[in-house]
């Protein structure tokens, strides 16, 4: 069952965009804040985004939220470039915080967290626990589902794959477990980079 701020005919359309591919991707490893190093989108990123920001021009974008980190705000400008909607850079969008392991390949901070009692509680170090990072998101998904600066608007979210699956999952009525059990062992769920998809309500 989806969240309770949902209404039952939403009054707005919502389409959720993953950055382009960057360097980090390639390399397999996280890039949240702070970026540790210079992580722009590559040559097929820019392209994949530019061929789904010329889809985007016939969806009426109102307004763009995107995350403030490099990958995703160079997405959101090329959107802007195409389609004219401004963007609005939203910290509650940035990737996972995963701390000292900023950097380093996905492995090892999931590693580290299944060696703890509750994964899903357990804070990593400088970093934020799974429960703050669902928390972030459902923050922000409530306020545009029940903002009415928003309502009879077409959103376009420009963020991370592991915040957008979230986001998905939050409105799907997932647990936070179920919703981490699809991110590491469904990706082939995940939207890809460079692409959209509507928000199913």
């Amino acid at each position: 069952m989806a969240k309770s701020f949902v209404p039952e005919k939403p009054d707005r359309k919502i389409l959720l965009m993953r950055h382009g591919a960057a360097g980090n991707q390639l390399r397999d490893v996280l890039s949240c804040y702070p970026e540790k190093f210079h992580n722009p989108l590559t040559s097929e990123g820019k392209r994949v985004v530019e061929a789904s920001a010329k889809e985007l021009k016939d969806e009426g974008i109102d307004m763009i939220f995107s995350s403030d980190l490099l990958r995703a705000r160079q997405t959101a400008q090329i959107v802007h470039q195409k389609t004219g909607a401004p963007v609005r850079l939203d910290q509650r969008l940035r990737e996972h915080n995963g701390g000292i392991f900023n950097g380093q390949h996905d492995s090892k901070f999931w590693g580290w967290l299944e060696a703890r009692h509750d994964i899903y509680r357990t804070r990593l170090p400088q970093g934020e626990s799974l429960q703050s990072f669902y928390n972030r998101a459902l923050a922000f998904i409530r306020e545009i589902m029940t903002d009415r600066r928003y309502q009879d608007k077409t959103i376009l979210v420009v963020s991370h794959g592991f915040i957008l699956a979230t986001i998905e999952g939050i409105i799907g009525g997932k647990t936070l477990q179920e919703i981490v059990a699809t991110k590491r062992f469904q990706p082939e769920k995940a939207i890809k980079p460079g692409y959209f998809r509507q928000l199913k309500f």
